[in-house]
Protein backbone atom coordinates (compact mmCIF):
# COMPACT_ATOMS: atom_id res chain seq x y z
CA UNK A 1 0.00 0.00 0.00
CA UNK A 2 1.23 3.13 -0.66
CA UNK A 3 0.84 6.37 1.33
CA UNK A 4 -0.65 9.57 -0.82
CA UNK A 5 1.92 12.73 -1.18
CA UNK A 6 -0.16 14.20 0.53
CA UNK A 7 5.65 54.83 9.47
CA UNK A 8 8.08 58.22 10.72
CA UNK A 9 9.02 58.85 6.43
CA UNK A 10 6.55 59.14 3.75
CA UNK A 11 8.18 56.49 0.77
CA UNK A 12 6.71 57.63 -2.65
CA UNK A 13 7.71 54.78 -5.33
CA UNK A 14 7.70 55.36 -9.03
CA UNK A 15 8.23 52.39 -11.30
CA UNK A 16 8.94 51.99 -14.82
CA UNK A 17 6.28 50.73 -17.30
CA UNK A 18 8.25 48.23 -18.02
CA UNK A 19 7.90 44.04 -19.09
CA UNK A 20 9.44 41.51 -16.73
CA UNK A 21 10.56 38.24 -17.23
CA UNK A 22 10.10 35.40 -15.11
CA UNK A 23 12.28 33.31 -13.37
CA UNK A 24 12.27 29.88 -12.67
CA UNK A 25 14.53 28.91 -9.47
CA UNK A 26 15.96 25.34 -9.38
CA UNK A 27 16.86 23.93 -6.38
CA UNK A 28 19.37 21.86 -5.30
CA UNK A 29 20.67 19.74 -2.41
CA UNK A 30 22.20 21.44 0.52
CA UNK A 31 25.76 22.25 1.01
CA UNK A 32 26.90 22.51 4.34
CA UNK A 33 28.26 25.82 5.02
CA UNK A 34 31.67 24.93 6.90
CA UNK A 35 31.96 28.06 7.96
CA UNK A 36 29.30 28.15 10.29
CA UNK A 37 28.60 24.40 10.71
CA UNK A 38 31.49 22.06 11.22
CA UNK A 39 30.38 19.31 9.18
CA UNK A 40 32.04 16.56 10.70
CA UNK A 41 30.50 17.03 13.98
CA UNK A 42 27.20 16.51 12.28
CA UNK A 43 25.73 13.08 11.27
CA UNK A 44 23.07 12.10 8.57
CA UNK A 45 20.98 9.24 8.97
CA UNK A 46 19.04 7.45 6.54
CA UNK A 47 16.73 4.38 6.27
CA UNK A 48 13.82 2.99 4.45
CA UNK A 49 10.42 2.35 5.21
CA UNK A 50 9.07 -0.74 4.49
CA UNK A 51 5.19 -2.69 4.60
CA UNK A 52 5.34 -5.01 6.94
CA UNK A 53 3.15 -7.34 4.82
CA UNK A 54 4.77 -7.56 1.80
CA UNK A 55 8.22 -5.75 2.38
CA UNK A 56 7.10 -3.35 -0.27
CA UNK A 57 8.53 0.46 -0.55
CA UNK A 58 5.99 3.26 1.46
CA UNK A 59 6.82 6.54 -0.39
CA UNK A 60 5.55 9.53 1.40
CA UNK A 61 5.94 8.34 4.37
CA UNK A 62 6.93 10.46 7.33
CA UNK A 63 10.19 10.13 9.35
CA UNK A 64 10.74 12.71 12.24
CA UNK A 65 13.54 12.96 14.42
CA UNK A 66 11.83 14.26 18.11
CA UNK A 67 13.83 15.08 21.49
CA UNK A 68 12.68 13.92 25.24
CA UNK A 69 9.44 16.51 24.88
CA UNK A 70 8.40 15.21 21.70
CA UNK A 71 9.19 18.55 19.89
CA UNK A 72 10.14 17.46 16.14
CA UNK A 73 13.97 19.00 15.67
CA UNK A 74 14.43 17.51 12.02
CA UNK A 75 11.78 16.02 9.66
CA UNK A 76 11.75 14.63 6.06
CA UNK A 77 9.21 12.10 3.49
CA UNK A 78 10.24 8.92 2.06
CA UNK A 79 11.15 9.00 -1.59
CA UNK A 80 9.84 6.52 -4.18
CA UNK A 81 12.66 4.25 -2.92
CA UNK A 82 10.89 4.47 0.62
CA UNK A 83 14.07 6.08 1.64
CA UNK A 84 14.51 9.14 3.70
CA UNK A 85 17.08 11.08 5.03
CA UNK A 86 17.49 13.23 8.07
CA UNK A 87 20.68 15.89 7.53
CA UNK A 88 22.72 18.09 10.16
CA UNK A 89 21.84 15.78 12.97
CA UNK A 90 24.17 15.99 16.21
CA UNK A 91 25.45 13.69 18.79
CA UNK A 92 22.72 12.81 21.51
CA UNK A 93 19.53 10.59 21.98
CA UNK A 94 16.64 11.10 20.58
CA UNK A 95 13.22 9.32 19.10
CA UNK A 96 12.58 8.19 15.69
CA UNK A 97 8.80 8.49 14.59
CA UNK A 98 7.91 6.68 11.12
CA UNK A 99 4.34 7.28 10.35
CA UNK A 100 1.87 7.01 7.11
CA UNK A 101 -1.76 7.41 6.73
CA UNK A 102 -3.09 3.87 6.78
CA UNK A 103 -0.19 2.46 8.55
CA UNK A 104 0.20 2.27 12.57
CA UNK A 105 2.78 4.58 13.44
CA UNK A 106 6.27 3.37 14.91
CA UNK A 107 8.25 4.72 17.77
CA UNK A 108 12.40 3.97 17.85
CA UNK A 109 14.97 5.67 20.38
CA UNK A 110 17.87 6.46 18.85
CA UNK A 111 21.14 7.43 19.59
CA UNK A 112 23.65 9.69 17.59
CA UNK A 113 27.29 8.75 18.78
CA UNK A 114 29.58 12.11 18.40
CA UNK A 115 32.00 12.79 15.01
CA UNK A 116 29.37 12.78 12.72
CA UNK A 117 28.93 10.96 9.53
CA UNK A 118 27.05 8.77 7.31
CA UNK A 119 24.49 6.68 9.50
CA UNK A 120 22.11 4.16 8.85
CA UNK A 121 19.37 2.43 10.66
CA UNK A 122 17.53 -0.57 9.88
CA UNK A 123 14.35 -1.13 7.68
CA UNK A 124 11.57 0.17 9.08
CA UNK A 125 8.39 -1.74 8.61
CA UNK A 126 4.68 -0.65 9.26
CA UNK A 127 1.98 -2.61 9.73
CA UNK A 128 -1.64 -1.92 8.16
CA UNK A 129 -3.97 -0.22 10.27
CA UNK A 130 -7.11 -1.44 9.19
CA UNK A 131 -10.67 -1.46 11.31
CA UNK A 132 -13.63 -3.20 9.71
CA UNK A 133 -16.89 -1.68 10.77
CA UNK A 134 -20.22 -1.60 9.71
CA UNK A 135 -20.75 2.09 9.12
CA UNK A 136 -17.71 3.88 8.90
CA UNK A 137 -16.90 7.89 8.19
CA UNK A 138 -14.12 8.64 6.40
CA UNK A 139 -12.17 12.18 7.00
CA UNK A 140 -9.07 13.46 4.85
CA UNK A 141 -6.45 14.66 6.94
CA UNK A 142 -4.04 17.27 4.84
CA UNK A 143 -0.50 16.02 4.96
CA UNK A 144 1.92 18.76 6.82
CA UNK A 145 4.69 18.24 4.41
CA UNK A 146 5.36 16.52 1.31
CA UNK A 147 8.65 16.14 -0.62
CA UNK A 148 9.45 17.81 -3.90
CA UNK A 149 12.71 16.66 -5.49
CA UNK A 150 15.34 18.79 -3.46
CA UNK A 151 12.20 20.98 -1.72
CA UNK A 152 10.82 20.38 1.06
CA UNK A 153 6.90 21.81 0.76
CA UNK A 154 4.69 22.85 4.16
CA UNK A 155 1.08 22.74 3.26
CA UNK A 156 0.31 25.90 5.38
CA UNK A 157 -3.48 25.12 6.35
CA UNK A 158 -2.28 21.94 7.94
CA UNK A 159 -0.79 23.59 11.13
CA UNK A 160 -3.36 24.93 13.65
CA UNK A 161 -3.16 28.53 14.51
CA UNK A 162 -4.95 31.71 16.19
CA UNK A 163 -7.21 34.11 14.27
CA UNK A 164 -5.16 36.59 13.09
CA UNK A 165 -1.83 34.87 13.33
CA UNK A 166 1.13 36.15 11.20
CA UNK A 167 3.51 34.27 9.27
CA UNK A 168 6.37 34.51 12.10
CA UNK A 169 3.70 32.10 14.13
CA UNK A 170 3.06 29.61 11.21
CA UNK A 171 6.89 28.90 10.58
CA UNK A 172 7.99 28.21 14.17
CA UNK A 173 5.81 25.23 14.19
CA UNK A 174 7.51 23.96 10.44
CA UNK A 175 9.17 20.62 11.25
CA UNK A 176 12.78 21.14 11.28
CA UNK A 177 12.43 24.95 11.78
CA UNK A 178 14.11 26.45 14.98
CA UNK A 179 14.37 29.66 16.05
CA UNK A 180 17.69 30.75 18.80
CA UNK A 181 17.65 33.35 21.78
CA UNK A 182 18.74 36.02 18.82
CA UNK A 183 15.82 35.40 16.82
CA UNK A 184 17.96 33.39 14.34
CA UNK A 185 16.12 30.72 12.06
CA UNK A 186 17.27 27.88 10.67
CA UNK A 187 16.07 24.58 8.70
CA UNK A 188 17.48 21.57 9.62
CA UNK A 189 20.47 23.06 11.33
CA UNK A 190 21.39 25.41 8.33
CA UNK A 191 20.62 29.10 8.56
CA UNK A 192 17.67 30.86 6.65
CA UNK A 193 18.98 33.65 5.15
CA UNK A 194 16.05 34.75 3.28
CA UNK A 195 12.22 35.00 2.33
CA UNK A 196 10.44 35.09 -0.65
CA UNK A 197 6.89 35.26 -1.26
CA UNK A 198 6.31 33.72 -5.20
CA UNK A 199 9.84 33.13 -5.47
CA UNK A 200 10.21 36.35 -5.90
CA UNK A 201 12.66 38.63 -3.21
CA UNK A 202 10.56 40.27 -0.36
CA UNK A 203 11.67 43.52 1.49
CA UNK A 204 15.69 42.13 0.54
CA UNK A 205 17.18 40.50 3.40
CA UNK A 206 14.87 42.22 5.91
CA UNK A 207 13.22 39.14 6.86
CA UNK A 208 11.59 40.25 9.94
CA UNK A 209 9.25 42.91 8.32
CA UNK A 210 7.44 39.63 6.59
CA UNK A 211 7.57 37.40 9.56
CA UNK A 212 6.08 40.02 11.99
CA UNK A 213 3.77 41.97 9.08
CA UNK A 214 2.21 38.97 6.66
CA UNK A 215 -0.88 37.39 7.91
CA UNK A 216 -0.54 33.33 7.73
CA UNK A 217 -3.67 33.10 6.33
CA UNK A 218 -3.44 33.62 3.26
CA UNK A 219 -0.26 31.51 2.72
CA UNK A 220 -0.97 27.94 0.62
CA UNK A 221 2.55 26.77 1.43
CA UNK A 222 5.72 27.54 2.77
CA UNK A 223 8.57 25.68 0.37
CA UNK A 224 11.86 25.26 2.52
CA UNK A 225 15.30 24.87 -0.61
CA UNK A 226 18.83 25.95 -1.13
CA UNK A 227 18.52 29.03 -3.61
CA UNK A 228 21.27 29.42 -6.35
CA UNK A 229 22.86 32.36 -7.10
CA UNK A 230 21.94 34.74 -10.07
CA UNK A 231 25.17 33.31 -11.89
CA UNK A 232 24.53 29.49 -11.23
CA UNK A 233 20.79 29.85 -12.22
CA UNK A 234 21.36 31.68 -15.54
CA UNK A 235 24.48 29.94 -16.83
CA UNK A 236 23.50 26.57 -15.29
CA UNK A 237 27.23 26.30 -13.56
CA UNK A 238 26.65 25.22 -9.76
CA UNK A 239 29.08 27.95 -8.18
CA UNK A 240 28.39 26.51 -4.14
CA UNK A 241 27.07 30.35 -3.63
CA UNK A 242 23.79 28.72 -2.49
CA UNK A 243 21.78 30.05 0.51
CA UNK A 244 18.75 28.75 2.59
CA UNK A 245 15.18 30.05 1.48
CA UNK A 246 11.75 29.95 3.17
CA UNK A 247 9.35 30.48 -0.30
CA UNK A 248 5.78 31.80 0.43
CA UNK A 249 3.19 30.43 -1.84
CA UNK A 250 0.37 33.00 -1.61
CA UNK A 251 -3.24 31.49 -2.02
CA UNK A 252 -4.62 32.05 -5.79
CA UNK A 253 -7.51 33.28 -4.62
CA UNK A 254 -5.77 36.07 -2.81
CA UNK A 255 -4.07 37.25 -5.61
CA UNK A 256 -6.89 39.27 -6.93
CA UNK A 257 -6.85 42.41 -5.90
CA UNK A 258 -6.42 44.68 -2.59
CA UNK A 259 -6.50 43.67 0.88
CA UNK A 260 -5.12 45.63 4.22
CA UNK A 261 -5.22 44.44 8.03
CA UNK A 262 -5.32 47.24 10.40
CA UNK A 263 -4.69 46.34 14.57
CA UNK A 264 -4.06 48.41 17.23
CA UNK A 265 -4.25 48.74 21.20
CA UNK A 266 -3.84 50.60 24.28
CA UNK A 267 -3.33 49.41 27.61
CA UNK A 268 -2.39 50.80 31.27
CA UNK A 269 0.92 52.66 32.13
CA UNK A 270 0.44 54.44 28.28
CA UNK A 271 1.48 50.90 27.09
CA UNK A 272 0.94 50.91 23.21
CA UNK A 273 0.45 48.88 19.90
CA UNK A 274 -0.21 49.88 16.35
CA UNK A 275 0.04 47.50 13.05
CA UNK A 276 -0.81 48.10 9.64
CA UNK A 277 -0.19 46.22 6.68
CA UNK A 278 -1.57 47.13 2.86
CA UNK A 279 -1.08 44.61 0.01
CA UNK A 280 -2.07 44.55 -3.96
CA UNK A 281 -1.36 41.11 -5.29
CA UNK A 282 -2.50 40.35 -8.79
CA UNK A 283 -1.49 37.84 -10.70
CA UNK A 284 2.83 37.93 -10.30
CA UNK A 285 2.44 41.70 -9.85
CA UNK A 286 2.40 42.96 -5.99
CA UNK A 287 2.90 45.78 -3.69
CA UNK A 288 3.01 46.11 0.00
CA UNK A 289 3.21 48.49 2.45
CA UNK A 290 4.13 47.54 6.11
CA UNK A 291 4.09 49.75 9.04
CA UNK A 292 3.97 49.19 12.93
CA UNK A 293 4.97 50.98 16.26
CA UNK A 294 4.17 50.63 20.05
CA UNK A 295 5.99 50.87 23.21
CA UNK A 296 5.24 47.50 24.60
CA UNK A 297 8.57 45.76 24.72
CA UNK A 298 11.28 46.78 27.52
CA UNK A 299 8.73 47.72 30.13
CA UNK A 300 7.22 50.67 28.39
CA UNK A 301 10.59 51.93 28.32
CA UNK A 302 11.24 51.18 24.69
CA UNK A 303 9.90 52.79 21.19
CA UNK A 304 10.03 51.62 17.82
CA UNK A 305 8.43 52.50 14.45
CA UNK A 306 9.12 50.39 11.22
CA UNK A 307 7.78 51.17 7.91
CA UNK A 308 8.51 49.47 4.07
CA UNK A 309 6.99 49.58 0.74
CA UNK A 310 7.66 46.13 -1.79
CA UNK A 311 7.39 46.45 -4.90
CA UNK A 312 7.06 43.64 -8.01
CA UNK A 313 6.53 44.11 -11.37
CA UNK A 314 6.63 41.20 -13.79
CA UNK A 315 5.49 41.84 -17.61
CA UNK A 316 5.24 39.35 -20.64
CA UNK A 317 9.06 37.25 -19.02
CA UNK A 318 11.02 39.95 -20.58
CA UNK A 319 11.75 42.46 -17.21
CA UNK A 320 11.56 42.01 -13.73
CA UNK A 321 11.20 45.03 -11.53
CA UNK A 322 12.02 44.23 -7.47
CA UNK A 323 12.59 46.33 -4.97
CA UNK A 324 11.84 47.34 -1.03
CA UNK A 325 12.66 50.42 1.28
CA UNK A 326 12.29 50.28 4.69
CA UNK A 327 12.89 52.10 7.58
CA UNK A 328 13.02 51.98 11.08
CA UNK A 329 13.53 53.66 14.42
CA UNK A 330 13.86 52.42 17.93
CA UNK A 331 14.79 54.50 21.25
CA UNK A 332 15.09 52.97 24.74
CA UNK A 333 15.59 54.64 27.97
CA UNK A 334 16.54 53.28 31.62
CA UNK A 335 16.50 54.22 34.96
CA UNK A 336 17.97 53.05 38.51
CA UNK A 337 18.19 54.21 41.56
CA UNK A 338 19.97 52.11 44.24
CA UNK A 339 20.94 52.86 48.32
CA UNK A 340 22.94 49.78 49.97
CA UNK A 341 24.63 49.06 53.52
CA UNK A 342 27.28 46.82 54.37
CA UNK A 343 27.74 45.61 57.83
CA UNK A 344 31.57 44.35 56.42
CA UNK A 345 33.26 47.98 54.95
CA UNK A 346 33.30 50.22 58.25
CA UNK A 347 34.97 52.77 56.57
CA UNK A 348 31.56 53.26 53.60
CA UNK A 349 29.15 51.14 54.68
CA UNK A 350 26.73 53.55 52.83
CA UNK A 351 26.06 53.90 49.71
CA UNK A 352 23.79 55.83 47.26
CA UNK A 353 23.70 55.49 43.41
CA UNK A 354 21.67 56.74 40.44
CA UNK A 355 21.93 56.05 37.09
CA UNK A 356 19.95 56.68 33.57
CA UNK A 357 20.42 56.16 29.93
CA UNK A 358 19.29 56.29 26.54
CA UNK A 359 19.64 54.67 23.31
CA UNK A 360 18.63 55.99 20.09
CA UNK A 361 18.81 53.75 16.49
CA UNK A 362 17.72 54.71 13.16
CA UNK A 363 18.59 53.22 9.62
CA UNK A 364 17.04 53.55 6.34
CA UNK A 365 17.86 50.92 3.62
CA UNK A 366 17.26 50.39 0.07
CA UNK A 367 17.64 47.52 -2.77
CA UNK A 368 16.32 47.00 -6.24
CA UNK A 369 16.47 44.37 -8.74
CA UNK A 370 16.36 44.86 -12.63
CA UNK A 371 16.55 41.91 -14.74
CA UNK A 372 15.92 42.06 -18.30
CA UNK A 373 15.99 39.11 -20.92
CA UNK A 374 16.02 40.36 -24.50
CA UNK A 375 16.21 37.41 -25.89
CA UNK A 376 16.13 33.74 -25.06
CA UNK A 377 20.42 34.02 -24.86
CA UNK A 378 21.19 37.02 -23.07
CA UNK A 379 20.40 38.18 -19.72
CA UNK A 380 21.26 41.62 -17.54
CA UNK A 381 20.85 42.15 -13.71
CA UNK A 382 21.58 45.42 -12.10
CA UNK A 383 21.33 45.87 -8.30
CA UNK A 384 21.41 49.33 -6.80
CA UNK A 385 21.58 49.36 -3.15
CA UNK A 386 21.92 52.20 -0.49
CA UNK A 387 21.84 52.41 3.68
CA UNK A 388 22.42 54.74 5.96
CA UNK A 389 22.32 54.41 10.04
CA UNK A 390 22.55 56.25 13.08
CA UNK A 391 23.21 55.56 16.46
CA UNK A 392 23.50 57.45 19.45
CA UNK A 393 24.09 56.11 23.12
CA UNK A 394 23.97 58.81 26.17
CA UNK A 395 24.55 57.62 30.26
CA UNK A 396 24.75 59.42 33.56
CA UNK A 397 25.70 58.17 37.15
CA UNK A 398 25.73 59.67 40.22
CA UNK A 399 26.71 58.23 43.48
CA UNK A 400 28.19 58.65 47.09
CA UNK A 401 29.94 56.87 49.89
CA UNK A 402 29.34 57.66 53.53
CA UNK A 403 30.43 55.91 56.81
CA UNK A 404 27.00 55.57 58.21
CA UNK A 405 22.95 56.27 57.56
CA UNK A 406 22.55 60.36 56.91
CA UNK A 407 18.85 59.64 57.13
CA UNK A 408 19.47 58.98 60.64
CA UNK A 409 21.39 62.60 60.98
CA UNK A 410 19.28 64.57 58.79
CA UNK A 411 15.67 62.64 59.31
CA UNK A 412 13.68 65.26 56.81
CA UNK A 413 16.14 64.48 53.93
CA UNK A 414 14.29 62.85 51.32
CA UNK A 415 17.41 62.35 48.45
CA UNK A 416 20.75 61.83 49.38
CA UNK A 417 22.25 62.66 46.35
CA UNK A 418 20.32 65.54 45.20
CA UNK A 419 20.18 67.34 48.96
CA UNK A 420 24.03 66.07 48.97
CA UNK A 421 25.21 69.77 50.12
CA UNK A 422 23.29 68.29 53.65
CA UNK A 423 24.85 65.30 54.18
CA UNK A 424 27.22 66.16 57.39
CA UNK A 425 30.76 66.34 56.27
CA UNK A 426 32.01 63.92 59.30
CA UNK A 427 30.38 61.16 57.87
CA UNK A 428 31.10 61.73 54.04
CA UNK A 429 33.71 59.65 52.23
CA UNK A 430 33.65 60.16 48.68
CA UNK A 431 30.93 61.91 45.81
CA UNK A 432 31.26 60.38 42.08
CA UNK A 433 29.74 61.47 39.14
CA UNK A 434 30.09 60.24 35.29
CA UNK A 435 28.53 61.06 32.09
CA UNK A 436 29.27 59.31 28.72
CA UNK A 437 27.78 60.26 24.86
CA UNK A 438 28.81 58.29 21.76
CA UNK A 439 27.21 58.96 18.08
CA UNK A 440 27.70 56.66 15.00
CA UNK A 441 26.91 57.39 11.56
CA UNK A 442 27.33 54.97 8.56
CA UNK A 443 26.26 55.14 4.92
CA UNK A 444 26.96 52.91 2.30
CA UNK A 445 25.69 53.08 -1.77
CA UNK A 446 26.66 50.57 -4.02
CA UNK A 447 25.40 48.76 -7.23
CA UNK A 448 26.32 45.42 -9.34
CA UNK A 449 25.67 44.61 -13.07
CA UNK A 450 25.80 41.49 -14.14
CA UNK A 451 25.68 40.76 -18.38
CA UNK A 452 25.79 36.99 -19.45
CA UNK A 453 25.84 35.70 -22.61
CA UNK A 454 25.30 32.10 -23.81
CA UNK A 455 27.00 30.92 -26.25
CA UNK A 456 25.21 28.25 -28.50
CA UNK A 457 27.44 25.73 -27.62
CA UNK A 458 25.95 24.06 -23.93
CA UNK A 459 27.84 25.19 -21.29
CA UNK A 460 29.72 28.05 -22.48
CA UNK A 461 28.50 31.38 -21.56
CA UNK A 462 30.29 34.98 -21.87
CA UNK A 463 29.90 36.77 -18.65
CA UNK A 464 30.70 40.38 -17.53
CA UNK A 465 30.41 41.64 -13.83
CA UNK A 466 31.21 45.12 -12.64
CA UNK A 467 30.88 46.24 -8.81
CA UNK A 468 31.25 49.61 -7.59
CA UNK A 469 30.55 51.29 -3.99
CA UNK A 470 30.93 53.76 -1.47
CA UNK A 471 31.06 53.67 2.21
CA UNK A 472 31.83 55.90 4.96
CA UNK A 473 31.61 55.70 8.58
CA UNK A 474 31.99 58.47 11.82
CA UNK A 475 32.02 57.78 14.85
CA UNK A 476 32.81 60.43 18.05
CA UNK A 477 32.60 60.35 21.94
CA UNK A 478 32.33 61.97 25.04
CA UNK A 479 33.38 60.69 28.18
CA UNK A 480 33.58 62.62 31.69
CA UNK A 481 34.11 61.72 35.43
CA UNK A 482 34.78 63.26 38.36
CA UNK A 483 35.70 62.14 41.83
CA UNK A 484 35.83 63.93 45.10
CA UNK A 485 37.53 62.40 47.91
CA UNK A 486 37.00 63.55 51.81
CA UNK A 487 39.32 61.66 53.57
CA UNK A 488 42.12 62.71 51.86
CA UNK A 489 43.76 66.24 52.19
CA UNK A 490 45.41 67.98 49.61
CA UNK A 491 48.31 70.09 49.83
CA UNK A 492 46.49 73.36 51.06
CA UNK A 493 45.38 71.32 53.88
CA UNK A 494 41.54 70.92 51.80
CA UNK A 495 39.33 68.31 50.87
CA UNK A 496 41.09 66.72 47.74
Amino acid sequence: MKCPYPILIIFIFTFLPLSLSAQRVRSHRAKTDSAKVDSTLLAEVRGRVLDLENEGVIPGAHAQLTDANDKVLKAAQTDTTGTFLLTGVAAGTYRLKVSCMGFREQTFRLRIPSGGGALRVNDVLLDENSTIMQEAVVEGQMAEMAVVDDTVMYNADAFKLQEGALVEELVKKLPGIQVDDDGNYTWNGRPISQILVDGKEFFGQNMNITLKNLPAEIVDKVKAYDKQSDMARITGIDDGEEKTVLDLAIKKNRKRGWMGNVEGGYGTHDRWNGRTMVNRFVGEQKVSFVGNAGNTEGNGMSTHQDIGVQQNYEIKKKLELNGSVNGSMRQSDSWSSSTTQSFENKQAAFQAREQSGSNNSNNLNFNYKVEWKPDTMTNLILRPEFSWSNSSNSSRSIGASMSSDPLELVPDMEDILKEWDRVPDSIRVNHRTGANHSNNDNISAGGRLQVNRRLRKKGRNVTLNVEAGYQRGESDSENYSQTNYYLIKALSGEDS
